[in-house]
């Protein structure tokens, strides 16, 4: 009787799933006795795409409308750089679909239409907190990300040719100046760069790639010792006699330490200064300032108590003009004399 009782159920079949928690378009069809669905179709226990980390409808938690993406933001100037910092940006939260109009807006009735939605609305909101606020009050206006984006390229991505003439423009005429070599080089590295991305470039795989490489690298060398200060017109000297050239690398380093081991200097010499000042002993004895004494009696410097004229008296033919000068200290002195012999040169 327990083994009637404890007897396990059987497995319901497939067919016996309830057809309306699905979709119209998902909704099992039953063929004899199994249930089959379309081949298209998702599994049944997949979870909704705006939760899966790796759909494009997935919104993070760090993702809201304020966020900025790029820094600075979109000029008149400044379309590349940004361009690219913004797609990179927008394509590390796996939204690239929305920007260039590849994930389309769904139909109104659409299960997908409210994820879409608010996808296409926040993409929207990084755009316009990454633009300057007289580009921003042009485009506010717009339906979806995706035409923000064009309208954007249209405007500004007018063609390589005058954005690489005023590269090479700007080339010519920037120099180090106060700049570090550190910054200096770093502002022309970013030219380079941006030259690079708008030249028209021919795929190529032959040995003339390395010629081509080569020819770059010299060119590059050229420019950055070209505009170096004067201050280094030694070390430039050394790497024009090069031949081959180093890399741009491996002269940018050199140079970065050369102006290292000139910073290190003038602190040396003024440590060395500091403390030759606090320790006078150091000195040369031939620089060595000799102190002189100074008279306690009369409180004349070059001569002691013990030599003093006004004591002793002064020796004869001693100039009349000292005399003169300081009666009242010759009839002290007289005074204080008990000598006549004394008092009477005193009073001479």
């Amino acid at each position: 009787m327990s083994r009637t009782r404890n007897r396990p159920q059987q497995e319901q079949p497939s067919s016996s799933i309830d057809s309306d928690m699905l979709p119209p378009s998902q909704a099992p069809t039953t063929t004899g006795q199994r249930t089959n669905l379309a081949a298209s179709d998702p599994p049944l226990r997949d979870r909704p795409a705006q939760e899966d980390a790796n759909n494009p409808y997935f919104m993070g938690t760090r993702d809201h409308p304020g966020l900025i993406l790029v820094s600075p933001p979109l000029t008149d100037t400044n379309f590349q750089q940004w361009a690219r910092v913004f797609k990179l940006s927008v394509g590390a939260k796996n939204k690239t679909g929305f920007l260039t109009g590849t994930i389309p807006q769904p139909s109104f009735d659409h299960h997908l239409f409210d994820p879409w939605s608010r996808c296409n609305q926040m993409v929207m909101s990084w755009i316009i907190h990454s633009v300057s606020p007289e580009i921003k009050s042009s485009i506010i206006y717009l339906d979806s990300a995706a035409a923000m984006w064009t309208e954007l390229n249209t405007r500004f991505n007018q063609g390589n040719g005058p954005r690489i003439f005023d590269l090479r423009t700007s080339l010519k005429s920037h120099h180090q100046g106060d700049d570090s070599v550190s910054a200096y080089f770093t502002k022309l590295e970013a030219i380079w760069d941006e030259i690079n991305e708008l030249r028209p470039r021919t795929p190529c795989t032959c040995a003339a790639t390395t010629d081509s490489l080569e020819l770059q690298n010299l060119e590059q060398v050229l420019q950055f010792l070209t505009r170096l200060n004067k201050s280094y017109h030694a070390v430039r000297s050394q790497f024009l006699l090069l031949d081959p050239f180093p890399s741009i690398s491996k002269v940018f380093s050199t140079i970065v330490q050369e102006e290292r081991q000139r910073k290190i200097r003038p602190l040396a010499t003024t440590n060395l200064i500091a403390a030759s000042t606090s320790n006078p002993s150091s000195l040369p004895p031939s620089r060595t300032k000799k102190m002189r004494p100074t008279c306690s009696h009369c409180q004349k410097p070059g001569h002691l108590k013990e030599k003093c004229y006004f004591i002793h008296g002064f020796p004869p033919g001693y100039g009349t003009k000292n005399v003169n000068n300081k009666p009242a200290i010759h009839q002290a002195t007289a005074s204080a004399l008990s000598s006549p012999e004394l008092g009477s040169q005193a009073a001479i």
